[in-house]
């Protein structure tokens, strides 16, 4: 899966509930810092589908956000409620800083609504009444966009890659720090430009 299953610094409840179990299948990856488990690599489905899919057939740049809590619901990698709203200052300043060029082109993904959580799609709408949302099957319309920009770690990134879909990211890595066993994947798209 994507973050923080492998991926993130920490992840008790996974260490605790489901790594302890007989066996745990991972897309990819064999250790998760020092935590036990019987970690069995299998090709993922849904990745092995969309494997080198994506045929960019339109203009449309599609931005991808993320779920903004605004409490903390149990102690796991995610950024703390004041990192949320540092999160949605980062994310107005990234689209405000595009071109127009770029924003008639851009679809907003937006995070469904959620209990405790910023309501994603008020916030863009309220602050960019302009932007376009990203409506409907996401994995069709990615695997013909033109970019993809991701503003957090998930599973989006893995499709991404695996699609072969051209993408950036960005986000605070000290907001979501990563495993060892990660870093060498995400300094390799630090030192490319893509993060």
């Amino acid at each position: 899966g994507g973050h923080p299953y492998g991926i993130g610094l920490t992840y008790q409840h996974a260490n605790i509930i489901e790594y302890s179990q007989h066996a745990f299948i991972t897309w990819g990856w064999e250790r998760h810092n020092d935590y036990a488990g019987n970690f069995v690599v299998l090709p993922s489905p849904m990745l092995s589908k969309i494997k080198n899919k994506h045929v960019s057939r339109t203009e449309q740049i599609i931005l991808v956000g993320t779920l903004a809590r605004l409490h903390s619901h149990r102690i796991q990698p995610t950024p703390t409620p004041q990192k949320q709203i540092n999160y949605l200052a980062d994310k107005k300043e990234f689209i405000e800083l595009l071109g127009d060029n770029i924003l008639q082109n851009l679809l907003y993904r937006y995070f469904p609504p959620h209990d405790g959580a910023v309501n994603d799609k008020k916030f863009i709408g309220l602050h960019f009444p302009e932007v376009n949302f990203c409506e409907g099957d996401l994995d069709a319309q990615m695997l013909e966009c033109k970019l993809l920009v991701v503003d957090h770690l998930g599973t989006t990134i893995n499709k991404a890659v695996a699609a072969n879909i051209p993408f950036i990211g960005f986000w605070n890595f000290e907001d979501s720090p990563i495993s060892e066993e990660a870093r060498p994947f995400f300094d390799e798209l630090i030192e490319a430009k893509v993060l």
